[in-house]
């Protein structure tokens, strides 16, 4: 698996993912990170029938800060599987459904 982050640049090659949300100070010269998670999207719950939470759950790998709430994680989450989604409609090659997301 290869998933490769800088600060403000993500890029994907599998299907395990990574993503950064980051916001600009006042001069834009600086960016603050929001938020650094890694999903799975192909992970699955245990459980026989699970809920739709707890497959949205399933996914995380990795999220910080620790402390967002579970709502919030599965927003970001949600977002960046929808913009994978959204960018494969237009890929006509072989390389993967996104290569960057840069926020």
């Amino acid at each position: 698996t290869t998933t490769t982050t800088t600060s403000a640049t993500t890029t994907l090659r599998t299907p395990l993912a990574a993503a950064m949300s980051s916001s600009l100070g006042g001069s834009g010269a600086r960016g603050s990170r929001m938020a650094l998670f890694v999903f799975n999207p192909t992970l699955t719950p245990e459980n026989p029938r699970p809920t739709e939470e707890e497959i949205s759950d399933a996914k995380i790998v990795y999220y910080s800060p620790s402390c967002a709430s579970l709502e919030e994680k599965r927003s970001q989450v949600g977002l960046v599987e929808g913009l994978i989604s959204f960018a494969a409609m237009f890929n006509q090659q072989e390389k993967g459904p996104l290569q960057a997301i840069r926020t």
